[in-house]
């Protein structure tokens, strides 16, 4: 979606993937190789004027090496990508701008679990430090036998413990910061999760004191640490006020929305950033709007669909993936309308007639 949108600016791009069938691979030129692998990713690198990446799941210090050999830039930049890519030093710096989030602790052997979660009276979320998403490296634990099975599934580096947050509902937000300094965010919204991954997206949601107050110390961490592009920001809501819950350091998934209702959308807002041009505060294009995910529900593979026609302020995304499973996320509907709830309801009712249709 940034390659798309890429072209629309008049930006060449060029990506570095594992496979061909890779859906970027099919809108962009692509090199065959694993940005892992510094062998793979220095010729790369060498090759382009900027870089940046898709997903926080890469290892820093590798781009960084790359990065410094070669002379390119990557943004966001590598070190800080490592520091929000790893759970223990993003609360860390959390912590350091006043941004508020759940009370934690680091946990490194079975012997801290068991202090974590009598400390957090038996009520604790457990977290692998790196590679969780959509669900995966999360643990609840309410008892000492979920404490007891989670023993089984510490490894290094470790893990952070959390203390359980009630919250009332799920928000997120996506904020933007170019290389000259300028800082804007997209609308706040509500977020639906279903099994541990986003289902639906809705909004805007009215901005409250407390919601600009901590988009003022966002934009504090943005500016001293000198974050380049889009970064996306899952709250709580809870009768303790808000709470960060993830940071993620690229384009994210609840501002998928804002290809259809602003002028500017996420990706191409993301990919004006890291290439030095100075951004302008995107404007929306409906009172209300809403993103309904596509998941998958069977493990198979997928062949070439037919797109479901869509009712007028409804809009299709599909993402060329080559095997649906359960869970995975294989498209988007985007909608609009006359307000949130509306743009809501249309986009579940033409979701439902694509999952008929399509049968993924």
């Amino acid at each position: 979606m940034m390659a798309l949108e890429a072209h629309r600016l008049g930006i060449a791009v060029k990506i570095l993937c594992a496979s061909a069938a890779e859906p970027a691979a099919q809108v962009a030129p692509f090199v065959l190789g694993d940005p892992n692998q510094l062998s793979d990713l220095l010729p790369f690198l060498s090759s382009v004027r900027v870089a940046t990446f898709e997903s926080e799941f890469y290892d820093s210090a590798v781009i960084e090496t790359a990065s410094r050999k070669c002379g390119t830039q990557v943004f966001p930049q590598p070190g800080l990508m490592g520091l929000i890519q790893d759970r223990l030093t993003q609360k860390e710096l959390l912590d350091r701008y006043d941004i508020p989030t759940s009370p934690w602790r680091p946990v490194s052997s079975p012997q801290d679990a068991v202090v974590a979660y009598i400390a957090m009276n038996g009520r604790a979320v457990f977290k692998k430090r790196r590679f969780g998403y959509d669900g995966y490296g999360t643990f609840v634990v309410k008892s000492e036998n979920e404490l007891s099975a989670l023993s089984l599934q510490m490894a290094a580096p470790g893990m952070i413990a959390e203390r359980f947050v009630r919250f009332t509902r799920e928000i997120a937000t996506v904020a933007v910061r170019d290389q000259k300094g300028t800082v804007f965010f997209y609308p706040f919204v509500e977020t639906k999760q279903k099994d541990a991954r986003c289902l639906w997206v809705n909004g805007p949601i009215k901005e409250t004191k407390a919601l600009k107050t901590l988009k003022a110390r966002i934009t504090t961490l943005l500016s001293k640490e000198n974050y380049v592009g889009a970064i996306g920001i899952e709250l709580f809501d809870s009768e303790e006020g808000l709470m960060v819950n993830e940071l993620a350091p690229r384009v994210h998934n609840t501002a998928h929305y804002t290809q259809n209702a602003f002028h500017m959308s996420q990706f191409a807002a993301h990919i004006l950033a890291v290439s030095g041009e100075r951004l302008s505060e995107p404007s929306p294009l409906a009172r209300g709007f809403a993103m309904w995910n596509l998941l998958g529900s069977q493990a198979r593979e997928l062949s070439e669909i037919h797109p479901p026609m869509m009712e007028s302020g409804a809009f299709f995304h599909w993402y060329g993936k080559i095997e649906s499973r359960p869970g995975r996320k294989l498209g988007h509907i985007n909608a609009i309308g006359k307000s949130p709830s509306d743009a809501l309801a249309l986009a579940k009712k033409m979701a439902t007639k694509a999952a008929r249709q399509l049968k993924y």
